[in-house]
């Protein structure tokens, strides 16, 4: 048996049995996983994530579409390593953009303290 490939990969959402099978399985490996939709998903990551805590967003559509990445790097709530690394230079200031983008809560307290 085959599986049809749609003609753009990961353009819409996944089947809520294939998104309740993965979250069953990483719940089997101890993570905590919650499958929610639009207005309640970004709801409950408001309530996860820390008021100005530091967070990237990446190149999401998950976080995209119902506008958590909004939330994230335009509410003032939270610590927006992406906008923060765009206003860097990336010539002069590539190695801060790297340890930003890669732990971007230890790196955010380092570079506050040493500015």
């Amino acid at each position: 048996m085959t599986t049809p490939t749609p003609a753009t990969p990961f353009a819409d959402p996944g089947p809520a049995q294939r998104l309740e099978r993965a979250a069953a399985a990483l719940t089997a490996h101890g993570f905590t996983a919650e499958v929610l939709h639009d207005a309640a998903g970004r709801a409950r990551v408001n309530e996860l994530i820390p008021v100005d805590a530091s967070v990237l967003t990446g190149a999401s559509e998950t976080l995209r579409l119902p506008g958590i990445e909004d939330d994230i790097n335009t509410s003032g709530r939270y610590q927006a390593v992406k906008l923060r690394t765009r206003a860097m230079d990336r010539a002069a200031q590539a190695d801060d953009i790297r340890r930003l983008s890669a732990s971007p809560g230890s790196s955010w307290a380092a570079s506050l303290r040493s500015a």
